[in-house]
C-alpha cells in the first residue's frame, strides 16, 4: 500500500451519492500545480481522482466547494479497466482524510454529533 498527501484544488462542488446499501460515496477530483518550466511558463496542471466514502464523503460534501484548495491524504490506487479494446490506467487516491487547507483561507470547525460523542481524542468545547 502507497499512501499519498496531496494539495490541490477541487475542479467541482462535490456531489454526494448514495450506494443500494445506503453508503454513502464520492469522486471528486482535484487539480494540481506542477511548478513552471525552465522559460518560466507554467506547467499543465495535475488532475487526479479522489475516492471518499461514509461519513467522510458526507462531511466534504456538506464543507467543500468548486475552487477550494484542500488537504488529501490517503492510499494511492492504480485503477484499470477497458474502454473500447484499450485497456486504462487511472491513478486514484482513496481518501482517509481531507481538510481545508489553511495556507490561504481560514475555518471554523465545528464537530459532527459522532466526533462529539466518540470525543476523538479532543477536549470537550462548552
Amino acid at each position: 500500500m502507497i499512501n499519498i498527501t496531496l494539495t490541490g484544488n477541487l475542479v467541482k462542488d462535490p456531489e454526494l451519492r448514495f450506494s443500494q446499501a445506503g453508503k454513502a460515496w464520492m469522486f471528486a477530483r482535484v487539480a494540481g500545480d506542477t511548478g513552471k518550466n525552465k522559460e518560466g511558463i507554467p506547467n499543465a496542471p495535475v488532475f487526479i481522482d479522489i475516492k471518499l466514502w461514509n461519513e467522510i464523503a458526507e462531511n466534504v460534501a456538506t464543507s467543500l466547494r468548486k475552487g477550494m484548495r484542500i488537504v488529501v491524504t490517503g492510499e494511492l490506487i492504480n485503477e484499470v479497466y477497458e474502454k473500447d479494446g484499450q485497456k486504462i490506467s487511472n491513478l486514484t487516491i482513496r481518501a482517509h482524510e481531507v481538510s481545508p487547507s489553511l495556507r490561504y483561507a481560514t475555518v471554523e470547525v465545528i464537530a459532527t454529533p459522532k466526533d462529539v460523542a466518540s470525543n476523538n481524542g479532543f477536549d470537550e468545547v462548552e
